[in-house]
């Protein structure tokens, strides 16, 4: 019994070896560099404190809304189960918002504005991630995913309509008006840096499916001159993203 029972936990041991060594291969790739195509879709949302730091901002909602994403990654491969990935990427971002102004004098409120708007911007992105590559099946890969990105602002519009709300409640005629998101007439600065991180799953060693958030770190917001403080904003997305492995 006692010789059944060591050639058992060795059988038992071997095993656990192999699925260790499976689930993590720390064998030299056989070609030290790959390359990816990347489509998807993103949704996206700027934070804001107007309501603290602009005279009259009653209240500010935001709301996040859909964009796409498309480019290609490059895999460093150190080992099999991990390279540096870094990405190159074109984005489309939107969101929507609502503020609410109040407009005072001397003697009282005169009057407040109801303001409604969406903001489109064009980004390229850069993420240079750490990617841990784990084998979970002959067919299938796991992937956490970890890295800065660096964004740069190619374009974009935001388009507001304004609505006067008077004293006795009488609503005035909307006005709308856009504006640039960057450049010397935008509200916003052309470059973002921040934290991206999430999971993928390779199939087949060529189909690739991840998920992905990403965190700003810089405030984005320009400083305009009727604010009690430092207007502060930072970029935040979801990203869902299908790719195919090319070599």
């Amino acid at each position: 019994m006692k010789t059944i029972r060591l050639l058992f936990l060795s059988l038992a041991a071997g095993v656990s070896l192999n699925s260790s060594a499976q689930l993590l291969d720390a064998a030299v790739p056989e070609s030290p560099f790959g390359l990816g195509v990347r489509v998807g879709v993103n949704s996206s949302n700027i934070s804001n404190n107007y309501a603290d730091a602009i005279d009259g901002y009653d209240w500010t909602a935001t709301s996040w809304k859909t964009g796409f994403t498309a480019g290609i990654v490059a895999d460093l491969k150190l080992r099999n189960y991990i390279a540096i990935q870094p990405g190159f990427f074109f984005q489309s971002r939107n969101m929507d918002y609502r503020n609410m102004v109040t407009e005072t004098v001397a003697g009282g409120v005169s009057s407040m504005e109801s303001q409604d708007g969406h903001v489109r911007s064009y980004n390229f992105n850069v993420p240079i991630m750490v990617s841990l590559r784990l084998g979970l099946s002959s067919i299938l890969q796991a992937r956490a995913e970890f890295g800065p990105y660096f964004a740069f602002g190619l374009g974009g519009d935001n388009k507001c309509t304004s609505t006067a709300v008077g004293v006795n409640g009488e609503l005035g005629t909307p006005v709308t008006h856009k504006t640039d998101v960057y450049g010397s007439d935008g509200y916003m600065r052309g470059f973002d840096w921040g934290f991206k991180m999430g999971v993928g799953f390779v199939f087949a060693k060529k189909y690739y499916l991840g998920v992905h958030y990403e965190a700003g770190c810089r405030n984005v917001y320009k400083q305009p001159e009727n604010v009690r403080h430092d207007l502060k904003g930072h970029n935040k997305a979801w990203d869902v993203t299908f790719g195919y492995t090319i070599f």
